[in-house]
């Protein structure tokens, strides 16, 4: 599954899959556009939103920027997880996404990326 199948997404999510590193540069600058379409506005977003050519560390800063003028916090990569988790087995279930499809990024996006702080069998 794409993430691009995932969007939009509310800032607060957007700051959890940032958090899981799921989110490239092109990702952050897409989202930063659909935000301004919903009045979602920030300096920060404005500015991010007109990257053409996105490098990470230029817009990972303006991403979490944002995220601080909006006033939320960008998770750890454990509580990311389990907010991801979450937001992936709520569209599973709604059938906004296939149950293969979110098992699949359950696995390989969410799993691998914490099982290096959080390996099997340690919960």
């Amino acid at each position: 599954m794409k993430i691009d199948n995932l969007f939009p997404l509310t800032p607060k999510l957007a700051a959890a899959y940032y958090g899981l590193g799921a989110l490239s540069s092109v990702h952050l600058v897409k989202l930063a556009d659909q935000w301004l379409c919903q009045s979602i506005f920030t300096d920060s977003i404005n500015i991010l939103q007109t990257h053409k050519a996105p490098k990470m560390y230029e817009v990972s800063e303006l991403f979490e920027d944002a995220m601080q003028e909006l006033g939320i916090t960008i998770p750890t990569r454990i509580e990311s997880a389990w907010i991801v988790a979450e937001d992936i087995m709520k569209r599973m279930v709604s059938g906004s996404i296939e149950l293969m499809d979110g098992a699949n990024f359950l696995y390989n996006d969410v799993h691998h990326e914490i099982d290096d702080v959080l390996p099997d069998g340690s919960i």
